[in-house]
């Protein structure tokens, strides 16, 4: 399922409203390992198939073996007891340690790094392993300091044996030339194991250049939209999003959306809350322009943006005051009457 490409959608009401910001815009994640641009976006229980003795054919399914449930919160997928969440992955092992090169999970301490390969100690090809990383279990490493153990013998390595993930790229030639070189070792899957016991949260998985989010879909408000120069310089936009992940910084930026020289872009930092959620208020007091200007939302390490625009006015004059003028006085009314004389 791809991934919704909204822009902030701007809303002249409560900031706690339902309204959805419209796109997410990659703009270059902090952390290259999650990229934003056509990532999918995995928030329900719906997309996520069932292998039940049958690997799906593609996208992700719940491997066998699963002892446990997954649901999905604003925290991201929620493995409550053990259970092995993978994606389809078909590539000759030999691609093992490029494969893993540049993968990261983002995922709490309940929560392993696998990737399942198909061995070829028989010659058939369908001897199934699982590789996981040693130490922190969602460190992803294949340099020569990352250890890591597998399912099953593999080779010569002994099942559960911590060794380079190098070594176990030796081996997979080694295999392959003492079975059926038509069957070569091959790998089938990437994911993660969670829970273990455990309550395991994860937010989001990146291999071969495929990143997958399992937060909810970003989404957001702003007020007010419209606004004078005075009230951007004091008040500011107050601002609210979530979709980000826990904890991770996000930055708000604020510049007019034209180049121009005399405004510069204002910068607020926030960090996302448990729930992956910022507010909090956007207050350019240096700005000395009226126009569009373009709010952008930044998580520093899943790469998720969020854009909308903001409509400042020119505040109003009030019209200067005037000298009250006095009202022209009465004109005189003749009135009849008998002359009188003397004499």
């Amino acid at each position: 399922m791809p991934r919704i490409r909204p822009a902030l959608t701007a809303a002249g009401i409560v900031a706690a409203s339902a309204i959805a910001l419209a796109t997410v815009t990659p703009v270059g994640a902090a952390n290259a390992a999650f990229d934003p641009d056509g990532a999918l976006v995995v928030n329900t229980r719906e997309q996520i198939g069932d292998e039940a003795g049958a690997r799906p054919a593609s996208g992700w399914y719940l491997g066998d073996g699963s002892t446990g449930t997954i649901s999905f919160d604003e925290r991201g997928l929620v493995a409550l007891g053990t259970v092995v969440v993978l994606h389809d992955r078909d590539a000759p092992a030999t691609d093992l340690t490029a494969l893993v090169d540049g993968a990261s999970l983002r995922g709490d301490v309940a929560v392993s790094f696998q990737l399942r390969l198909d061995e070829n100690v028989t010659g058939s090809g369908t001897e199934s392993t699982i590789l996981a990383p040693v130490g922190d279990p969602s460190t992803v490493d294949p340099s020569s300091a990352g250890l890591w153990t597998s399912s099953e013998p593999f080779g010569t390595i002994p099942a559960g044996a911590a060794r380079p993930l190098a070594e176990f790229q030796t081996e997979v030639a080694a295999l392959d030339a003492a079975g059926d070189r038509s069957a070569d070792a091959r790998i089938t899957a990437y994911g993660f194991e969670a829970g273990t016991g455990l309550t395991g949260y994860v937010q989001a998985i990146a291999v071969g250049g495929q990143t997958t989010y399992f937060t909810p879909t970003p989404s957001g408000s702003l007020r007010p939209s419209t606004l004078a120069l005075s009230e951007l310089r004091t008040s500011g936009v107050a601002v609210s999003a979530d979709g980000f992940f826990p904890g991770e910084t996000v930055e708000a930026s604020l510049a007019p959306t034209e180049s121009d020289s005399g405004t510069p872009t204002t910068v607020v930092t926030f960090t996302a809350d448990d729930a992956g959620s910022v507010t909090g208020d956007v207050v350019a007091g240096t700005a000395t322009r009226t126009g569009g200007y373009t709010l952008v939302l930044v998580g520093a390490e899943s790469g998720i943006s969020l854009a909308s625009t903001v409509a400042v006015t020119a505040d109003m004059v009030s019209p200067a005051p005037t000298t009250p003028v006095a009202p022209p006085a009465p004109i005189a009314t003749p009135v009849r009457a008998d002359a009188a004389f003397t004499g």
